[in-house]
């Protein structure tokens, strides 16, 4: 998979045209997404399945088939988020966790949503850090409010450039 960089510039950011909160979604892959979400529970049950196996111990296949589940608890359970002027409210089982929009360096656009990147840089493992934000039925103002807010100082000109990456999917 290939990205290509995009960037435009503005001298400061424009208003947007949304009350508070700018845009607020609810991310759960096990509602909106049931055949990406089941087929990742078949393959780590398949994997704990194997484990246990090759083990010989159901509890070892057990132990697996949970830390396999925990890992990917963002699957099970919803998340809501709002992003706004102070910057993304990620809410999980009624805690709530704010990342300011100076942490958020650029984002990468995906097929089902946007990944957060903190490193201004294309570094070859900076995408799996950041947080995931699926659309949520919502691309078009998702994307109005990251290039609102998504800013980044070029220098001593002061001139800001708004940076995302567009993930085009598999060349031809």
């Amino acid at each position: 998979m290939e990205a290509m960089s995009t960037a435009s510039t503005r001298s400061a950011p424009l208003p947007l045209r949304r009350t508070s909160p700018d845009v607020r979604l609810t991310s759960w892959p096990l509602r909106d997404d049931t055949r990406s979400t089941g087929l990742a529970a078949v393959a780590m049950l398949a994997i704990a399945g194997l484990s246990g196996w090759l083990a010989g111990s159901l509890v070892m296949g057990l132990l697996c088939a949970a830390a396999l589940g925990l890992a990917s608890w963002r699957l099970w359970i919803p998340i809501t988020y709002e992003l706004h002027g102070q910057g993304i409210d990620q809410a999980v089982l009624g805690r709530r966790r704010r990342i300011a929009w100076p942490s958020v360096a650029r984002y990468q656009v995906l097929r089902d949503g946007v990944r957060l990147l903190a490193d201004p840089d294309q570094a070859p493992l900076a995408s799996w850090r950041g947080p995931f934000i699926g659309w949520g039925g919502q691309r078009g103002s998702l994307l109005e409010v990251l290039d609102h807010y998504v800013i980044v100082p070029l220098g001593p000109h002061e001139s800001t450039v708004a940076r995302h990456v567009e993930d085009l999917g598999p060349l031809p």
